[in-house]
């Protein structure tokens, strides 16, 4: 199962979780629609290539996840990253109290007990910051389409007028800066969501008819530099291939999501 669309639409499944907390039927339905994620995250916090039902892991992680469920608090954010974080704890306290009584490390590869538990821990913690990270990028890109869409923009549309070319690639950044640097002609774009096309051309001596054919393209990176997107920021700070960005932006939101429906 692909958890992309739980991740970009987080929302839905919060809402849903806090309306079942008082019904057990509906949080074993929930439990049963979600026990791929259950067994990869209890798989996650071991070194076992794979887990099955029948695994002490498992058992564990299926009590958290109940436990998760009913704890959950909008304030908690996400909750599938809440319930992960709570099934990793869950999986750490069940492998110290077994190693206290039984001298093993259960299913815990390595020679010295407390090097490993460390390293589990360890890696539990650097798996939680890589989901978050995952996990914010994916709500960035959801809140960039949306804005997107208010401007009638789509990412397949962005595929294919991004400019392939490093001049005129150089054109759009020239255009961009000359926008972003002035404030006045900022806001036009803003309210009237138009380029000043004939200030475009008198300042910069950039035919009109290639600022028309690329608006949509300058648009889309305008919003990025001067939006909240820390995430997308990063990408087109030097101007590289914005097609080969939007197509990977447009897989994961469109093409993954269809493929796991």
């Amino acid at each position: 199962m692909n958890y992309m669309k739980d991740i970009l639409f987080s929302g839905t499944l919060n809402k849903r979780v806090l309306g079942i907390q008082s019904n057990p039927e509906e949080i074993e339905v929930l439990i049963r629609e979600y026990k791929p994620f259950i067994l990869s995250t209890a798989q996650k916090c071991t070194y076992k290539n794979y887990i099955t039902e029948q695994d002490d892991e498992y058992s564990i992680a299926l009590i958290a996840f109940n436990e998760a469920v009913k704890a959950y608090r909008e304030e908690k954010g996400a909750f599938l990253s809440f319930a992960k974080s709570v099934i990793r704890m869950r999986c750490i306290d069940y492998y110290r109290k077994e190693k206290k009584h039984t001298g093993n490390n259960l299913s815990l590869d390595g020679d010295d007990g407390e090097t490993t538990d460390n390293s589990l821990i360890y890696s539990s913690i650097m798996q939680y910051e890589e989901d978050e990270t995952a996990q914010n990028r994916a709500l960035e890109i959801e809140q960039y389409r949306q804005e997107l869409e208010k401007w009638s923009i789509r990412f397949s549309e962005l595929v294919r007028v991004s400019p392939k070319h490093a001049k005129t690639r150089a054109a759009c950044k020239k255009i961009v800066d000359y926008l972003t640097g002035n404030k006045d002609k900022l806001e036009y774009v803003l309210k009237k969501q138009m380029l000043p096309i004939a200030d475009i051309e008198k300042a910069l001596r950039i035919p009109r008819k290639q600022t028309e054919r690329l608006r949509k393209y300058i648009i889309a990176v305008l919003i990025i530099k001067n939006g909240d997107y820390p995430f997308l920021n990063e990408y087109v700070k030097d101007w590289g291939n914005f097609n080969k960005i939007w197509y990977n932006i447009y897989k994961i939101l469109y093409y993954e999501g269809e493929m796991s429906a």
